[in-house]
């Protein structure tokens, strides 16, 4: 390696883009150079394809750098420059000039207080000593202010020091605050599959296993790009070989130095290090890179003695462009602030959020039931009445954000084969790794697992629920039992609709014993399941809505429409016997529930300014007026 040689610690993906100079060799000779010239150096980094400059330079502006490179050595070589062939590979090919910029570049970095230098504060050295290159750079950039801030990019680069501390030094846990969203998926997944397959500690099997089991995710992608089917070539293997008889789910296991074989720590230092050289937090594919680094070692031969070809994984994820993760914001609402919060969000079921607020305040506090989910809540009212809506909210004041919920529409599972879809099925046959409540519960092992319509599910399906209902797990007939101990379970059905609180009781949401009563009588009566309502907590009754509350509906999607419109420059203007009658037509079609809103001032204000702004002859005015005309909303320029 010539980087031996410059009196410095280099970053490895510096280091074997230069390797031992036979490629700097090669680019000489190519220009007819005896010597190794600066200039080859920055093509050199120009054209690889891991490379910073070629990947956040010249790939995101679509530019092919051979044009670059020709141009470059066109300004940059001198024509008195000695011609030849490079008589060797290491220092005693480069030039006086080359010779320069390595020590110029390991003076900077010792200087820095860098413990790494990485290409950043190369490319920055090359720039300075080629500064033919520049204006060409420029070009491509498109002005000098864009390539300034790339060059700010490289000087925060170049002053990165080596990547955090993957280990917190006091409890020895990973800290997963080092990666990114995607990141923090995967660790999630890894710690999932540990506790799923009884696994204590963790090796990189287990990581590829993980990876594997993302959906839609940069392995899958990658082995599908081959024409391999990820889950039954791959997955399924790895659990068959992975599952140990008779192993016990392992509860909640950290991701430590002590849980994680060095092999695993190793693939994360290197998916650190590798985002580390954007600035930038590693993601999954920066962990699935690192995984399938190695051209020899674990995963490569358990890869290639199954005949994929580990070198095609490497390069589709050289290549992979992955979408930016952003961490979601999760806050939970202070206590205090739950029910108000609740009302203005669920309109007309005042009772209803009396009565989940004790669970809320439980759950927050840290008292789930003795045994099974932390909560079994049933939801039942007419269609639209709010049901979806405040398990969505459940999910954000219990778990703090709605990315927290976990919804199944039990209408997809109507038939006994799609048994298959809603827990999965063994390795080898259809349906292995499709599990939607499985694969969930792998994924969020935290959440509000809403069963939406339960009444449409086939019966064969209830029975697979029992033992969750009961004690929060369920076998994944995959091999691992996921845990569900964790979540609020929410079912919702349309029956009962007609069933609703005494009036006397809408102030504490509590139903009397007849009620209750008369609301198993009409559930059971179509689900004929009556265990599975024996292990409900609560039952709470969404009643349709009035014209109160539709009057606040229509106020509230009126106020959203015409702000859309002041977004694109137009004042919307609609007049009050609009609302009203919009109001009327919603209470008369209230078997849609809040539904019915929307779509009304869709066709009956959105439309009519639409047509204002766009078939007038005189141009688009600024603002327009709607109004009613006997049975009929119109809508006119003013």
């Amino acid at each position: 390696m010539i980087t031996d040689a410059w009196g410095v610690d280099v970053e490895p993906e510096l280091a074997a883009v230069l390797g031992d100079g036979s490629e700097l060799a090669a680019e000489a000779a190519e220009t007819g150079c005896r010597f190794v010239e600066p200039a080859h150096f920055l093509a050199l980094l120009a054209r690889g394809s891991g490379t910073i400059l070629h990947t956040t330079f010249f790939r995101p502006r679509g530019v092919d750098p051979t044009r670059f490179c020709e141009l470059l050595y066109g300004r940059a070589l001198d024509e008195d420059r000695e011609p030849g062939m490079p008589t060797g590979t290491g220092a005693e090919a480069m030039s006086e000039a080359s010779r320069q910029l390595l020590d110029l570049f390991a003076q900077r970095a010792n200087a820095s207080g860098t413990v790494r230098a990485g290409e950043g504060l190369f490319v920055l050295t090359l720039l300075d000593l080629v500064p033919q290159a520049r204006p060409l750079l420029v070009a491509i950039a498109g002005s000098d202010e864009a390539f300034e801030q790339f060059l700010g990019r490289l000087k925060d680069l170049g002053r990165a020091s080596s990547p955090a501390e993957l280990f917190d030094p006091t409890t020895g846990v990973l800290q997963s605050e080092a990666f990114d969203g995607s990141g923090k998926r995967v660790l999630t997944l890894l710690r999932e599959e540990m506790a799923a397959l009884g696994c204590r500690r963790a090796t990189v099997l287990h990581l590829l296993y993980a990876l594997v089991g993302i959906d839609s995710g940069m392995l899958q992608n990658a082995l599908q790009f081959q024409g391999i089917d990820p889950l039954r070539e791959v997955h399924s293997a790895l659990a068959l070989q992975l599952r140990r008889p008779a192993a016990k789910r392992v509860d909640r296991p950290e991701l430590s130095g002590e849980t994680l074989y060095p092999a695993v720590v190793e693939v994360l230092k290197q998916a650190v290090a590798g985002a580390a050289r954007f600035g930038a937090k590693p993601g999954e594919v920066n962990i699935a890179r690192a995984a399938v680094a190695q051209e020899r070692g674990v995963i490569a031969d358990w890869l290639a003695g199954r005949g994929l070809d580990p070198a095609k994984l490497r390069d589709y994820l050289e290549h992979a462009e992955p979408a930016d993760e952003d961490d979601v914001d999760e806050q939970l609402t202070p206590v205090a602030e739950i029910g108000d919060r609740l009302r203005e969000r669920i309109l007309g079921q005042d009772h209803a959020v009396a009565r989940i607020l004790p669970w809320i305040k439980r759950l927050r506090f840290g008292f789930p039931r003795d045994r099974g989910p932390a909560a079994v809540l049933l939801f039942l009212g007419p269609s639209g009445s709010g049901k979806t809506e405040l398990a969505k909210e459940l999910a954000r004041v219990v778990y703090g954000s709605d990315e927290h919920l976990l919804m199944l529409e039990m209408g997809q599972f109507a038939t006994k084969e799609s048994l298959n879809v809603f827990i999965g099925a063994p390795p080898g046959y259809v349906g292995y790794g499709e599990g939607k409540l499985t694969n969930g519960l792998r994924d969020k092992p935290l959440s509000v697992v809403l069963f939406d319509e339960i009444e449409k599910a086939h019966e064969d399906v209830w029975p697979a629920l029992l033992r969750f209902l009961d004690e929060g797990l369920i076998d994944d007939p995959a091999g691992p039992t996921r845990d569900g101990r964790g979540c609020v379970v929410v079912l919702t059905s349309n029956l009962g609709s007609e069933v609703a609180p005494p009036a006397a009781s809408v102030e504490d949401g509590r139903l009397d014993d007849a009620a209750e009563s008369e609301i198993r009588e009409v559930v059971l009566k179509y689900l004929k399941r009556p265990e599975i309502y024996n292990r409900v907590d609560d039952k709470i009754v969404f009643r349709a809505f009035d014209e109160h509350t539709y009057r606040e509906l229509v106020g509230r999607q009126v106020a959203l429409e015409t702000a859309r419109f002041a977004d694109r420059g137009v004042d919307v203007q609609v007049l009050p016997e609009v609302s009203d009658w919009l109001t009327r037509r919603a209470t008369a079609g209230h078997r849609e529930g809040a539904r019915i809103v929307p779509r009304l001032t869709s066709h009956y204000l959105v439309s009519p300014v639409i047509d204002v702004l766009t078939l007038g002859d005189g141009g688009a005015p600024e603002r327009v007026v709607v109004g009613l005309r006997g049975d009929r909303t119109f809508a006119e320029g003013a």
